[in-house]
């Protein structure tokens, strides 16, 4: 009896360590969220208003869709587990992180954690579990440790460069937490709950590398390659095929007058930067209204308010603009005719 009451008592505990896990990476994913939204809310050089044009993640029907399509294509992943040589046989490698990793990019680390979590939900309602959860444990902790880093890091600067250093950075997270918790908890809870001594593990080890003689060498001989194995090889597929897949996760499910229609006569650099050097003129000028008119009698002259108006503002920018958008207009007329009559174009 009391045997029942022990094992009932720690899987318990295990459960409630398993839920608080959860709890703190999704503590975690949201804080992360929140602080790159009040980053990206800040002004930028040239807007406005603080945030303009960026668009917040919002949850929406097709996001959801996505997350659960990402969660079932997982789960299909991890049917396809194969060994490795120099690793125990129950470390099978899978991608099983790879949608999980995609659909993290796409929409931020909140819906990576929410498809990492369903993914172990839907594996334990097909296939139940074989390590007294501790595997499921172990495939969600050390899957949100690589895709949490990566996608905060990915979201600071959506750029080839920066989803190479995010990449790197997840790998790496997820090998250093992967090994320690591995070594720390769950190796030797592995062991108590599903009653294998812990030294038929190590044994295993060092049945493929002499080297490994206890828990900390068999952490670091063969959960940590291992981690780094897997970490390389779903990033190298990301890099592959993330930027092939985003426009179709991103734009499924609007209607087709939504999108944007492609803009086939894009300005030049040139224009481009002559119109932004207008603009911002413009937004320093801060030249005030002309005064109101009489609202009786006779209209007066521009040479009569002329004088209080020279007095409140500065006339030097607006004329510069004037002229400089003339010579704009002129120059482009010009070059258009030299074009057409197969001339060389001037000199700007």
């Amino acid at each position: 009896m009391k045997s029942i009451i022990t094992s009932v008592t720690e899987n318990a505990l295990f459960v409630s360590a398993f839920l608080g896990v959860v709890a703190a990476f999704f503590l975690a994913a949201y804080l992360a969220e929140y602080l790159l939204r009040r980053f990206q809310r800040r002004k930028l050089p040239g807007e406005k208003t603080p945030g303009a044009g960026r668009s917040e993640k919002k949850w929406n029907i097709r996001k959801l869709t996505t997350i659960g399509l990402s969660c079932a294509i997982s789960v299909i992943f991890m049917l396809f587990e194969f060994p490795l040589p120099f690793f125990p046989g129950f470390y099978q490698l899978d991608i099983s992180e790879l949608p999980i990793l995609i659909t993290a990019f796409a929409f931020g680390p909140v819906a990576g954690v929410m498809t990492e979590l369903g993914k172990i939900l839907l594996n334990l309602l097909m296939d139940g579990t074989e390590t007294a959860f501790v595997g499921e444990l172990a495939n969600f902790t050390v899957g949100c440790s690589f895709l949490l880093p990566a996608s905060v890091f990915y979201e600071i600067s959506k750029t080839k460069k920066q989803a190479r250093l995010a990449l790197v950075t997840g790998t790496l997270c997820m090998t250093f937490f992967g090994t320690v918790f591995n070594a720390v908890y769950l190796l030797p809870a592995f062991a108590r709950l599903y009653g294998w001594p812990l030294e038929n593990i190590i044994a295993m080890g060092t049945a493929l590398n002499p080297a490994i003689t206890d828990m900390a060498t068999f952490a670091c001989l063969v959960v940590a390659p291992f981690n780094l194995l897997k970490g390389a090889f779903v990033s190298a597929l990301t890099l592959l095929l993330y930027k092939r897949l985003s426009p179709v996760l991103k734009t499924a499910g609007r209607p087709e007058n939504s999108r944007r229609p492609e803009n086939k006569y894009r300005k030049s650099p040139r224009t481009r930067t002559f119109r932004q050097g207008i603009i911002s003129r413009v937004r320093r000028a801060r030249v005030p209204a002309l005064p109101p008119l009489p609202r009786s009698g006779a209209l007066p002259k521009m040479n009569d308010r002329l004088p209080d108006y020279e007095k409140k503002t500065n006339l030097k920018i607006p004329i510069d603009i004037l002229f400089a958008l003339l010579y704009h207009a002129t120059n482009t007329m010009l070059q258009k005719g030299a074009r057409l009559k197969g001339r060389k174009k001037p000199s700007a």
